[in-house]
């Protein structure tokens, strides 16, 4: 079966002006997703359509992510992802094309869009927003101290999770100990929505199995 409508303008929106704006920033195309290395982590965006869209009418979003590979085969239990753009999230927000990184945001795909126009408000809210948001979650004793103090990270982010593997991290596993049962919860309820392994897998995969209860 051929691409709708909305598949085939999504997919010229990302080949076109806004691809061309990630291979000048130095990512890699993938489909509808874009990947950049940055030290051990990942530099990630990606176009997604959003679910209750029509065949004829849509909208979609734009993704920002920060990806930490050694984390995502934690939580896949060794799995390497054939995609860590749209692998689960270490840290993600959408983007919004005045405010930044923020609120969820929907930009329209369909046969009355003007996908020139769509293209060149999308790079220019990622011309303004996107570095500053890689910059700044791509500092992962950043993002920890983000966590200890409880300040929100990123609405798409799970951030027990992540909070546990940084402390890990950073070699404090009392503070682990103490945050792991928020972390187990929060593992149990994304797992619902997700292909995850069992919250011990994802223990053992940060070496806690036997340290924590």
């Amino acid at each position: 079966m051929g691409k709708s409508i909305r598949g085939k303008l999504i997919d010229g929106i990302a080949a076109g002006r806004v691809g061309d704006w990630f291979r000048t920033e130095g990512f890699q195309r993938r489909g509808r997703s874009f990947l950049r290395s940055h030290g051990d982590l990942l530099l990630t965006s990606n176009l997604q359509a959003r679910k209750c869209s029509g065949p004829e009418h849509a909208e979609f979003c734009v993704n920002l992510g920060v990806e930490w590979p050694h984390w995502q085969l934690i939580w896949t239990g060794g799995k390497t992802p054939s995609n860590p753009a749209l692998a689960p999230t270490f840290i993600q927000q959408r983007l919004h094309p005045t405010d930044g990184p923020g609120r969820d945001y929907w930009w329209p795909a369909d046969q009355d869009a003007n996908s020139e126009r769509v293209a060149v408000e999308i790079v220019t809210a990622l011309a303004t927003h996107a570095e500053g948001f890689w910059t700044r979650y791509s500092d992962l004793d950043g993002v920890l101290k983000e966590c200890d103090a409880e300040t929100r990270v990123p609405t798409g982010t799970p951030q027990k999770l992540v909070h546990v593997a940084l402390l890990v991290r950073a070699d404090r596993m009392e503070d682990a100990r103490s945050t792991m049962p928020g972390a187990r919860w929060q593992k149990q309820r994304e797992g619902q929505r997700r292909a995850s392994q069992d919250v011990r897998t994802y223990r053992s995969g940060l070496g806690l199995l036997n340290a924590l209860s």
